[in-house]
């Protein structure tokens, strides 16, 4: 509730189902892109392993549009979390 548009590569944080905290892997002060696509992979997904290893008691939800992006956070995620704690919303 209340969330209306993300950027890619957002992490959203909830407790008692309000936001409270937001992350977005594209306003980090990067001054340049990563420089292919299995860098900017590796980078998410150790972020995320560090994020779920200091807060293993969280699971995690994936808006998925069937696309290579979200098909790879969702296997970084799987790798981090096992795939009984990632609930997945797909696009329509």
């Amino acid at each position: 509730q209340g969330v209306r548009r993300l950027p890619p590569g957002s992490l959203l944080e909830f407790e008692d189902n309000k936001v409270t905290s937001c992350q977005c892997y594209l306003h980090l002060g990067r001054m340049s892109p990563p420089q292919n696509f299995f860098s900017a992979m590796s980078e998410i997904s150790g972020s995320l392993s560090g994020h779920f290893s200091r807060n293993p008691q969280q699971s995690a939800a994936l808006l998925f549009s069937g696309g290579v992006d979200s098909l790879s956070v969702y296997f970084a995620l799987r790798e981090a979390l096992g795939a009984d704690r990632i609930q997945v919303v797909t696009m329509d």
